[in-house]
């Protein structure tokens, strides 16, 4: 009897330090993953001729990492950003996207041209993370349950809101230059806009393409013998300067409009005087800028050195995006990060609240810029 109570007792002790152990070392498990950092992945082109997204994307993303830091990190986890250079390559792109895989981030932040979304998408297909894109704007990869969240309006849309300021200017015969290389942008923004034209009797008496530079000289010579009432520009606005410029040697420049993408990229800058009171659209603004959207410029401003503007925004905005639906799950897993996303509606922007549907896809207001004095000065918001 004593035998058998001995042996009772020393099953019971077993069992006991069995559990303890087993506490113990999860315990241990728990407090390793609260001190892995929240890896951050950042896709862009940082290196090319027209790298001009991704370097202000790049202080947007940096700023908002900082701050997450500065107050804790991620669910009590610090957050550690791994930036990747695409060059402006589809196959750079997909090599970078499966490298940042390989490194285990959480979230991969970027895309920032339509083009180079797919490549991005193909590398994800096999692995669950979670994309959120600033800028990519294609109407192709929209209505698609995915893990792709886009806080850009989509390009359709830029058409058709530049549409209709040209009908309200009383513009009868346009004329569109689009960079082909990134046609799933460009062929959207297109399309939107000769949809509305259709709406106000505005004729499109010509849709000029081009790839390269050396393009230039004939499309020019292709605009000079169209001579319309307006000239609709989809590209960079690297590409949209030296084209104005060439063309302003031998004739009058019509009225000018220009994409979200043509005004991000510095047109105003690139085209010198020859591209005063160019009208663009771009993101929402407020006339009367409220504190929040004060103090994030004012923040930006000392510490890059330069205004802020859309994709250094939204940039920020992502990030931010993610870590609040991150501390709302109290997880960084795409499914449950997804989620919260989709159910946070209205998010907070710093210029305005937006909503993100179930399919990922944003639903937010555009504005109507003019270039004045190589400023953009905001005119009137659009739909």
């Amino acid at each position: 009897m004593n035998n058998y109570k001995t042996g009772t007792k020393r099953l019971i002790r077993a069992g006991a330090i069995i559990v303890l152990l087993a506490l113990v070392t999860w315990l241990l498990l728990s407090l390793l993953i609260l001190k892995e950092p929240v890896k951050i992945g950042f896709l862009a082109d940082l290196s090319t001729r027209k790298s001009q997204l991704g370097v202000v994307a790049r202080n947007g993303v940096i700023m908002a990492v900082d701050e997450l830091n500065d107050r804790g990190g991620i669910n009590g986890r610090k957050v550690e950003l791994i930036i990747r250079d695409i060059k402006s390559s589809k196959d750079e792109a997909k090599l970078q996207t499966l490298k940042l895989i390989e490194d285990g981030v959480d979230v991969i932040i970027g895309g920032f041209v339509s083009s180079m979304a797919a490549p991005v998408l193909e590398a994800t297909k096999n692995s669950n993370i979670l994309l959120i894109s600033p800028t990519v704007a294609a109407d192709s990869l929209s209505g698609i349950d995915d893990n792709f969240i886009r806080i850009t309006p989509q390009a359709s849309k830029h058409g058709s809101s530049l549409a209709e300021a040209a009908g309200y200017m009383g513009i009868k015969k346009v004329t569109l230059i689009r960079d082909i290389k990134n046609e799933e942008y460009s062929g959207a923004v297109v399309d939107g806009f000769k949809k509305k034209c259709e709406e106000q009797s505005i004729q499109v008496i010509g849709d000029l393409e081009f790839e390269t530079k050396q393009d230039f000289p004939q499309l020019v010579e292709q605009l000079s013998k169209l001579q319309s009432d307006a000239l609709v520009f989809i590209t960079s606005g690297i590409d949209a300067g030296a084209i104005i410029q060439q063309y302003a040697r031998n004739n009058n420049v019509p009225h000018l409009f220009g994409s979200m993408w043509t005004k991000v990229t510095k047109v105003n800058e690139y085209g010198g005087k020859a591209v005063n009171g160019m009208f663009l659209v771009d993101v929402f603004a407020n006339k009367n800028p409220e504190v929040k959207e004060v103090e994030f410029n004012k923040s930006f401003k000392e510490r890059f050195g330069m205004g802020s503007n859309m994709p250094s925004r939204y940039t920020y905005e992502s990030v931010k995006l993610f870590a609040q639906a991150a501390e709302k799950a109290n997880s960084v897993k795409t499914e449950k990060v997804k989620t919260e996303i989709i159910n946070m509606n209205p998010v907070e922007g710093i210029t305005d609240n937006y909503q993100i549907d179930k399919y990922g896809d944003v639903i937010r207001e555009l504005s109507l810029y003019q270039i004045k004095n190589h400023q953009y000065e905001l005119t009137n918001k659009t739909n």
